[in-house]
Formats: C-alpha cells, sequence, structure tokens
C-alpha cells in the first residue's frame, strides 16, 4: 500500500477511502493505526525519560516550527494582528 502510494500508482485519497467505511475505520485501517503506534511508543517513552537533551532538541524543533508558522501567517496577511504569544 505505502509503496503504490510512493510509486503514485495509487492516490493516498484512494487508500484512505478503503480503510474507511462510514468515517470509521475498517478492521485494516483499525491494524494499521496499531501497527503506526508500536512504533511511536518508544519515541514517546525516550520523549518523557530523564533525557533532558533530547526534549531540549525536541524544543528546539518545536520553537523554530512555530517561528516558521508565524512567519508565513504574517506574509499571508501582513494587516492581521499577530496572535499573542
Amino acid at each position: 500500500m505505502v509503496a503504490s502510494i510512493y510509486t503514485g500508482t495509487v492516490r493516498a485519497y484512494d487508500v484512505v477511502t478503503m480503510l474507511q467505511r462510514d468515517s470509521h475505520p475498517t478492521a485494516l485501517g483499525e491494524a494499521i493505526a496499531n501497527y503506526g503506534r508500536i512504533f511511536k511508543t518508544p519515541h514517546i517513552l525516550q520523549f518523557i525519560d530523564v533525557d533532558e537533551t533530547y526534549r531540549r532538541d525536541i524544543k528546539d524543533i518545536r520553537n523554530l516550527q512555530e517561528n516558521r508558522h508565524s512567519l508565513a501567517r504574517s506574509a499571508e496577511n501582513p494587516s492581521a494582528p499577530s496572535p499573542p504569544e
């Protein structure tokens, strides 16, 4: 499935549609979601663990992303007031 999306054989929209029925995930869609959670768990555990350096790196990345989004928002609408910080 992922390879088909990557090569452009199938659109991501079509895959998501196949994995849902009436806006609820099918059994296969639920299984894929759970499979993704397995790999996400070690990352979260490492993040909340005592590794201060890792947490600081994540915070720096989040701040950089927020600054980029803020810049993009101000470039899209320069007359709009900036959100409170």
